[in-house]
């Protein structure tokens, strides 16, 4: 099922949503998840933001071009609302973004009109509990232009169906790794990516919220 949306979902209400239904999902590989496609047409950056989320993030400013990243915090809510469904079944509160892969298929220029689909992809079993896929698409004039894979993991006990590759085949211990590069960060990043993304997740705001 698609369903169009109006506009980007808020993410504070999807956030306080998820953590209340948090308690009684019961997370499993084998579950039922919202196979519907989300689709939110007709997106327009706002240029003020983009060069906010660029000073936070390193990138250049006043590019014509979106970084490769950007899409993501446009889809995140549209996702969020996925995620904080009752029918989705792992918890929100504790999930843990694992990876991301992101494929930019053409330019993506700050001033053009973009259309996202996100949808979840697959439920798998991993060695620490369940892990949800979830696609974005970005398309203008019809053409996918960029597209993400976030993989999402739930940690409860499993039967072991993923155990990892290490436990039952180990491999030699490989020597250090080289130094490809440093990042200095300050200690506020978290917060200050929370003001612009709208995604202020408890993990990236303080120590003492991240522990809880």
């Amino acid at each position: 099922m698609t369903v169009v949306l109006t506009n980007s979902p808020s993410l504070t209400p999807l956030l306080a949503r998820g953590a209340l239904r948090s308690p009684f999902k019961r997370p499993s590989p084998d579950a039922n998840f919202p196979r519907t496609r989300l689709v939110l047409p007709g997106i327009r950056v706002d240029l003020a933001r983009l060069a906010a989320y660029e000073r936070v993030c390193g990138f250049p400013t006043g590019d014509d071009a979106l970084p490769i990243t950007f899409p993501h915090l446009l889809g995140f809510p549209s996702a969020m609302l996925l995620m904080s469904d009752r029918d989705f079944p792992l918890p929100l509160l504790g999930l843990v973004h694992t990876s991301i892969e992101i494929t930019r298929r053409h330019p993506l220029p700050a001033t053009a009109d973009y259309e996202l689909t996100v949808y979840v992809q697959e439920l798998t079993p991993h060695h620490r509990g369940t892990e949800a896929a979830v696609v974005t698409e970005a398309r203008t004039g019809g053409t996918v232009v960029w597209e993400s894979r976030s993989t999402y993991l739930a940690r409860h006990r499993t039967n072991d169906r993923a155990a990892p590759p290490s436990d039952k085949h180990p491999l030699p211990s490989p020597g250090p790794l080289p130094t490809i590069a440093e990042w200095h960060l300050a200690g506020d990043v978290g917060r200050r990516y929370g003001t612009i993304s709208g995604d202020r997740n408890p993990i990236h705001l303080h120590p003492l919220t991240a522990r809880l």
